[in-house]
C-alpha cells in the first residue's frame, strides 16, 4: 500500500439543501486486506438542486490512523470521492440524514480496491447491480474466506477447480492478470474472482472455470506473519491401494509489508514446502516366468520453494508502479512412476520459474483509468532419467524398462505485454486494450532414443520370454503366439528450438440503458504465427435485466449472453513438429518386430525402414467455442442468493492428430504409399457441452455458505490426440473424457462456541468415463487405442463379459464397435475439515473509531492486541473415502493362470490426513 500526503483544504462553506441542524460525517478508509489507510484524499460535493444550484466540494484527509471527519454538512445527497495513491479511486452518493442528537456523526467507511483496468470506479446508488461481472454463478472469495482452502499450493489448486465447476477445456488461472499454472502462498492472496464476468471481450477464455487471483501489494503499516504445518503417518489412515511407508509433510513460510519511505512500500512472501511420501505401482508384471500381481508403494521426496518480493512506488500525478520478481523451485526424487508405471521408468525432477513484473497503473481523475503491464518468465524444466534401458509397454499389465523421455531440458522464456484502458461515462464502462506475447521454447531431449517395443498382452510378453529361454527361433516365438508387437526408435538430434508471437486488441462498453437493464458489447480480435490462420474475430455480448417494481431491490435478475472464443496451438505441439520431420530426427517403426531384445542399428533400420513422419495441415485452422448462456438470479434479502444457469459450448475446429497414411479400410491402401506413418495435425475435431448449475449462497453474522449442483453433457469427436479411425473421426463422437455428469459441491465457514472457527470444503462427482480398448492395432495406423465390438457369437475365445457389457476383442464383420468411453469410474467424494482457534496478546491496540453518539455494541467488542496466533488442524478426505482414478481401460481374454487389470483402479487421490499449523502475525 502507499501513503500519499495530499495537503489539506480549508474546507468551504456548502450550501444548506434542506433546514436542520448542521450534520457531520465520519468514517475510515481501508484496504482489501482491512488495513487502514492514512493520508487518503476525500472530497464531498453536494448534488445541485433546482433551488441551491453548485457548490464548492469540502476535502479532506484520513489521518494516521485512516479516519476522516467532515463537519457543517446540511442535510441533503452528496457525492462521495476517495482516493490514495496506490488504489482505484472511489465514487460513491450518499444522502446525510439530520442528526438524531448533539454530537451524533453519520458513519461510512470505504475500502478501496487496487486500481486495475478492468474494475468500474464509479460507484451509483441508483438502479440495480446489473454489472456482467456480478452474475450470479460468480464467486468471490475475500481474506475471511480462505480458511476453505488447504495451505498446500497443488492442493488449493484442485479445491479451486472444483469451485469453478466443469468446463471443456479445464480450468484457466489468472495471477494478477498474467495466466499461470503455479499459485502464490495463500497469505499472499488477497482476493479469488471465480466465473466472473463470463463473456467479457478482455479475456481468451470464457468466464465459465476462469479463476483470478490477486495477490497483496505493499502496506502503508508494518505488519507480517509467519505460518507452518506438519503431517505424519502416525496419524493419518492406511492408502487403499497399498501400505505405505512412514512419511511426513512440513511446510513453512511467511511474509512481511510495510513503507520503505514516503512514496515506497514493499511485501515479501516465502514458502518452502518439503514432501516425504510414496507413489504407488499396481501392475501384472512377470516373476521369473510367472505372471504375477504387484502392489508397491515407491517412497518419493519432494521440496517446493517460493519467494517473491515485491515493491510498490508511487509516481507524481497518481502514477502507481509495481515491481516483482518471483522465484519457485521444484525437486522430486522419483517422477513419472505410479499405477501401470514401474519404479525402473523413474526420472529425476528439477524445475525452476523465475519471474519478473512490471505493473504500472495512471488515475486521469475519478472516471479514467490506465494499465500497463509486462511480464518475462524465465522457466528451466529438467528431466533425468534413471535409465536408459529399452522401454517395455506391456497394454494393460505395465510400462517398464527405461524411461521413455530419457533425459530432457527444456528451456522456456516468456514476454507479455498488456495494457488496459477504462472510462466511465454517465451511463457506461468503456474498456480497451491488447495484449501481446512472445513464446521461446529450446528443447533438449531424447526422448525415444533408447528404443521402446510394445506387447499386446501380458501373455505376449510371457510367451516371449519363454521361447528366448528355450532357446526358439522369432518365428517359432510368434507361432507360439508370442512376439512383440512394435518397436519404436528415434535417432538424430536431441536439440529443438521454435518460436511464437499471438497478439489480441479488444473494445467493450458495458451500457447502462436503464437503471434496470445493462447491455455489455464487446469485439476481440486475435492472431498468432505459425499457422496460416492470422485473423480471428470474435464478438461478445451479455444482457442483463432487473426485475422488480421501480425504486425497490429487484426480485430477480435475467441474464444472457453469448460469445466466440479462440485457442491457440502451443509450442509443444511445434516442438514435435520440428523434431519430426524426418531431417532433425528420425523416428523408425516396425511392426511384428522379431528381434527383441536387441536394439537395432540405426544405419540397419534407416536401409530397411523409413522414418515416420510430423507434420502439420497447411489449412490449419484455430479452434473456437461458441459460448452461450441463460441464467436467473434471485435474492433472499441481502443475507442470500439463489442463481440457475444454463450454458452450451459448441467448439469447432478442435485441434487433432492422425496418420494420414494408415492403410485405407478395405484396400489397405496406403494413400501416400511406402509403409511409413505421416502424423499430421489437424483442426477437424469438435465437442458440445451443455450444463445446468444451480447456486445458492448465504452469508450473516459467523456463518457463510455457498453451495452448487451442475448437470453437464459433453459430447466430442477428439481429445487432442489421435482417432480410432484415421478417415472417419464420426465413430469417435460420444462422451467427451471430462463428461461428469453430476458434480456437487459446498462450503462452510462459521464460528462455534469457545472462539473456535470451523471450514469444511466438499466435493462429490460421479464417476469419469474411461475408455475401452483392445490393447491391439487392428487397422494399422501405429495407434493402440482401437475398441473392441459387440459380441454376436459368445462361444468365441476373444469374447470377454464385463459390466458395460460382452465384448468381442478380436471383431468380425457384422459387428457394432462400443461407443468411446462407455466405461465410467467410481464416484469421488471429498470432504476436507479445518478447526482453528485464534489467540491474541502483547499491547492493547486503539480501539477502531466509534460515531459520537453511536449506540453501545449488544456484545463486548473483542479487545484488539499487537499480536496473534491462529492454530489449527486441517484433515484431507476427513471421511477417508476411497477415491480411485480411472482404471485400466484394455481389454484382454483372461487365460488360464494370467491375471488382468481391466477396471481395476491402479490410483487414488490419497488417504486421510491430518495437518497440525500455527499462524503467528502482527
Amino acid at each position: 500500500m502507499f501513503t500519499h500526503l495530499l495537503a489539506a483544504q480549508q474546507p468551504p462553506t456548502i450550501p444548506r439543501t434542506d433546514p436542520g441542524a448542521m450534520a457531520t460525517l465520519t468514517g475510515t478508509v481501508k484496504d482489501p486486506a482491512g488495513y487502514l489507510i492514512p493520508h487518503a484524499q476525500i472530497t464531498l460535493t453536494a448534488v445541485p438542486t433546482a433551488t441551491s444550484g453548485s457548490s464548492a466540494a469540502m476535502v479532506t484527509t484520513s489521518d494516521d490512523a485512516g479516519v476522516f471527519r467532515l463537519a457543517g454538512l446540511a442535510v441533503g445527497s452528496y457525492s462521495l470521492l476517495v482516493q490514495a495513491t496506490g488504489f482505484a479511486l472511489i465514487q460513491q452518493n450518499l444522502v446525510v440524514t439530520e442528526p438524531r442528537g448533539e454530537g451524533h456523526a453519520q458513519r461510512i467507511d470505504v475500502t478501496l480496491p487496487i486500481p486495475t483496468a478492468e474494475m468500474q470506479v464509479s460507484v451509483g446508488d441508483e438502479g440495480d447491480d446489473t454489472a456482467p461481472e456480478h452474475n450470479g454463478s460468480a464467486i468471490v472469495l475475500r481474506p475471511a474466506d480462505l480458511n476453505i482452502l488447504s495451505d498446500d499450493p497443488d492442493t488449493m489448486k484442485q479445491q479451486l477447480e472444483a469451485i469453478a465447476g466443469p468446463s471443456t477445456d479445464g480450468a484457466h488461472f489468472y495471477i494478477d492478470g498474467f495466466e499461470g499454472t503455479r499459485l502464490p502462498p495463500k497469505s499472499d492472496i488477497r482476493e479469488i474472482r471465480i466465473n466472473s464476468n463470463l463473456y467479457s471481450a478482455q479475456y481468451d477464455t470464457p468466464g465459465q472455470a476462469r479463476i483470478e487471483i490477486f495477490t497483496k501489494p505493499g502496506a502503508g503499516t508494518l505488519h507480517g506473519g509467519l505460518w507452518g504445518n506438519y503431517s505424519n503417518s502416525i496419524l493419518n489412515a492406511q492408502d487403499p491401494i497399498a501400505t505405505q511407508p512412514a512419511y511426513s509433510h512440513s511446510q513453512l513460510g511467511g511474509y512481511l509489508s510495510g513503507p520503505l519511505g514516503k512514496h515506497l512500500a514493499s511485501n515479501a512472501n516465502f514458502s518452502r514446502n518439503m514432501y516425504s511420501d510414496s507413489s504407488f505401482v499396481k501392475a501384472t508384471v512377470l516373476d521369473g516366468l510367472n505372471v504375477v500381481a504387484l502392489t508397491q508403494a515407491i517412497p518419493n521426496k519432494r521440496t517446493q520453494i517460493y519467494f517473491d518480493p515485491r515493491i510498490d512506488f508511487q509516481g507524481p500525478f497518481h502514477t502507481a508502479i509495481s515491481l516483482r520478481y518471483i522465484v519457485s523451485h521444484e525437486a522430486q526424487a522419483v517422477g513419472g512412476v505410479g499405477g501401470l508405471v514401474l519404479a525402473s521408468e523413474a526420472y529425476r525432477l528439477d524445475n525452476t520459474s523465475q519471474t519478473m513484473q512490471m505493473l504500472a497503473t495512471k488515475s486521469f481523475g475519478a472516471k479514467t483509468v490506465n494499465e500497463l503491464r509486462f511480464q518475462y518468465t524465465r522457466t528451466r524444466n529438467n528431466e533425468f532419467a534413471a535409465s536408459t534401458a529399452p522401454t517395455i509397454n506391456v497394454q494393460g499389465a505395465f510400462n517398464g524398462g527405461g524411461a521413455p523421455g530419457g533425459t530432457t531440458r527444456d528451456n522456456q522464456d516468456t514476454y507479455e505485454l498488456q495494457d488496459y484502458f477504462s472510462h466511465v461515462f454517465k451511463k457506461s464502462f468503456l474498456r480497451a486494450g491488447g495484449r501481446l506475447r512472445i513464446l521461446r521454447d529450446a528443447s533438449d531431449a531424447t526422448s525415444g532414443f533408447n528404443g521402446a517395443y510394445t506387447f499386446a498382452t501380458i501373455g505376449a510378453y510371457q510367451l516371449t520370454l519363454q521361447g528366448i529361454a528355450q532357446g526358439l527361433t522369432p518365428a517359432q516365438i510368434r507361432a507360439s503366439g508370442g512376439g512383440a508387437s512394435l518397436f519404436s526408435l528415434s535417432v538424430g538430434t536431441p536439440k529443438a528450438k521454435v518460436s511464437r508471437v499471438d497478439g489480441a486488441v479488444y473494445v467493450e462498453d458495458d451500457w447502462k440503458v436503464t437503471p434496470k437493464f445493462t447491455a455489455s458489447i464487446g469485439l476481440r480480435v486475435e492472431s498468432q504465427t505459425v499457422i496460416s490462420d492470422h485473423f480471428d474475430v470474435a464478438p461478445r455480448i451479455s444482457l442483463a435485466y432487473a426485475v422488480g417494481p421501480k425504486g425497490k431491490p429487484a426480485r430477480f435478475t435475467l441474464r444472457a449472453g453469448s460469445g466466440i472464443f479462440y485457442q491457440r496451438f502451443s509450442t509443444g505441439s511445434q516442438l514435435r513438429i520440428a523434431r519430426g520431420n524426418g531431417v532433425v530426427q528420425q523416428q523408425y517403426q516396425v511392426e511384428n518386430p522379431d528381434f527383441y531384445p536387441l536394439i537395432p542399428s540405426p544405419a540397419a533400420l534407416g536401409a530397411s525402414v523409413p522414418p515416420a513422419i510430423t507434420q502439420m495441415d497447411p489449412n490449419l485452422r484455430a479452434p473456437y467455442s461458441v459460448f452461450s448462456g441463460l441464467g436467473i438470479d434471485h435474492p433472499f434479502g441481502k443475507v442470500a442468493n439463489l442463481s440457475v444457469n444454463y450454458t452450451n459450448t459448441h467448439l469447432v475446429h478442435a485441434f487433432e492428430m492422425r496418420n494420414i497414411n494408415a492403410p485405407m479400410p478395405g484396400s489397405g491402401v496406403r494413400p501416400y504409399g511406402g509403409t511409413n506413418a505421416i502424423y499430421e495435425y489437424g483442426s477437424e475435431g469438435l465437442s458440445n457441452q451443455q450444463s445446468l448449475r444451480i447456486n445458492s449462497s448465504y452469508r450473516k453474522g459467523p456463518i457463510s455458505f455457498y453451495t452448487y449442483y451442475s448437470l453437464s453433457f459433453n459430447d466430442s469427436n477428439t481429445n487432442g490426440g489421435f482417432p480410432s479411425n484415421s478417415y472417419d473421426q464420426h465413430v469417435d463422437y460420444g462422451r467427451a473424457a471430462n463428461d461428469i455428469r453430476h458434480q456437487m459441491y459446498a462450503y462452510l465457514n462459521a464460528d462455534l462456541p469457545f472462539k473456535i472457527h470451523t471450514s469444511t470444503n466438499a466435493v462429490l462427482r460421479s464417476g469419469a468415463p474411461f475408455n475401452i480398448t483392445v490393447g491391439q492395432d487392428l487397422n494399422g495406423d501405429t495407434q493402440y487405442n482401437d475398441r473392441p465390438t459387440y459380441a454376436t457369437d459368445l462361444t468365441r475365445a476373444s469374447v470377454v463379459t464385463t459390466r458395460w457389457g460382452v465384448f468381442d476383442t478380436q471383431p468380425i464383420a457384422g459387428q457394432k464397435t462400443i461407443p468411446i468411453n462407455l466405461g465410467t469410474a467410481p464416484a469421488s467424494l471429498q470432504v476436507d475439515q479445518r478447526l482453528s482457534r485464534s489467540f491474541n496478546f502483547g499491547p492493547k491496540l486503539p480501539d477502531a473509531p466509534k460515531a459520537a453518539g453511536a449506540k453501545t455494541p449488544a456484545k463486548p467488542v473483542p479487545v484488539r492486541r499487537r499480536y496473534s496466533f491462529d492454530a489449527y488442524v486441517y484433515a484431507v478426505n476427513v471421511l477417508n473415502h476411497a477415491n480411485y482414478t480411472n482404471p485400466s481401460g484394455v481389454l484382454i481374454p483372461v487365460q488360464a493362470g494370467q491375471r488382468s487389470t481391466f477396471g481395476i483402479p491402479t490410483a487414488d487421490q490419497g488417504a486421510r490426513a491430518l495437518l497440525f499449523g500455527g499462524f503467528f502475525s502482527f
